[in-house]
């Protein structure tokens, strides 16, 4: 019996929000801000790191042009350069993992009343998800929406001058197709962890085939829902930004220093209801969803995946041995089924 495709209200959805939040607020925002300070200073020093070696490169580059360095030394500070992007990128995913994680452990806040958010939960959250699966899922993501956003910048470049217009419409268009994109797959990761075991050997393509089906009928309510959870922190940002850009301009000391930290405070303040937002969405519609209707015909079937991973070479031996097995069985079987001759 196929489920019923309902929409929730705004109210409904903001009230989960407080429910699920209520009496684990106070220790969500604690785990946060360590983890939100922590990966801010690594990704910055990593960031920074780069620019540093970039900038004595260049300045190497220069002092050459001079005779005042050599080319192996040139050489070294360049793989030095490459060394320290390869690192900003494996910090890069590490804090993703991490905040991947913080949004499966507040998966389990929805799912389970006594789940809580702290960091030994999160730690044992990302020890847990599957890394290279995560990747893939990733870059899938991101090749897709690549593809989608390609054709339009294509179609832009086209026009100029008096059509500048029309790049400009064509490019808003791209923008729209990209929003719409992304709500399609925004329900991937949850179901690639919805259905984590079933991965093993397929493509993770199929978790964005799953979510396209999931967000079927559902799309303008997902964009409601999260317009919703944003406009606070738009507002919060707007008003403290603005105070604070005016108290630069008039240069009043107080609201120079005190604007921006109650910007910042209150943005920390908002973080716990940005995280559960995407986990309440998807168990309430999952109710409503069958989940094996959004998988059809997506997952390979075990003998087939098998049989490809299998070199041919290995195959033949597989079935020659299955071929042999069976003939010791039958030979066996009429042994004991012939009558005692004594």
């Amino acid at each position: 019996m196929e489920k019923e495709k309902k929409n929730f209200s705004a109210k409904q959805f903001v009230g989960e929000i407080k429910d699920r939040l209520k009496g684990r607020y106070a220790q969500t925002l604690g785990a946060l801000l360590g983890i939100s300070v922590i990966s801010i200073a690594v990704l910055a020093g990593a960031a920074y790191l780069c620019f540093w070696v970039f900038r004595m490169l260049v300045y190497s580059v220069m002092m050459m042009m001079y005779g005042m360095t050599t080319s192996s030394s040139l050489m070294m500070e360049g793989l030095f350069l490459v060394a320290t992007i390869i690192l900003y990128i494996v910090v890069a995913f590490c804090v993703r993992y991490i905040f991947t994680a913080v949004t499966f452990k507040f998966q389990d806040v929805v799912r389970d009343d006594d789940a809580h958010v702290g960091f030994g939960t999160i730690y044992q959250n990302f020890k847990q998800i599957r890394k290279l699966q995560l990747i893939r899922l990733w870059l899938w993501t991101g090749l897709f929406m690549f593809l989608w956003q390609i054709v339009p910048d294509i179609i832009a470049s086209f026009f100029s001058g008096s059509l500048a217009f029309i790049a400009v419409l064509v490019r808003l268009i791209a923008v729209g197709i990209m929003i719409w994109k992304g709500v399609e797959y925004s329900q991937s990761l949850f179901l690639y962890r919805e259905e984590q075991p079933k991965f093993l050997g397929q493509s993770l393509r199929h978790a964005l085939t799953a979510s396209r089906r999931f967000m079927g009928g559902r799309k303008w309510n997902y964009i409601w829902m999260m317009i919703v959870v944003i406009v606070p922190l738009i507002l919060w940002s707007a008003i403290w930004g603005g105070i604070t850009y005016f108290g630069v301009y008039t240069w009043i000391p107080a609201i120079i220093y005190i604007a921006p930290i109650i910007l910042i405070l209150g943005i920390w303040a908002y973080l716990p209801v940005m995280f559960i937002a995407g986990p309440v969405y998807y168990e309430m519609n999952k109710e409503n969803v069958d989940l094996d209707k959004a998988f059809t015909k997506t997952f390979l079937p075990e003998e087939k995946l098998i049989q490809q991973n299998l070199p041919a070479i290995n195959r033949k031996k597989v079935s020659v041995n299955n071929v042999a097995e069976e003939k010791v069985a039958d030979e066996k079987q009429s042994t004991d089924e012939a009558p005692d001759k004594k």
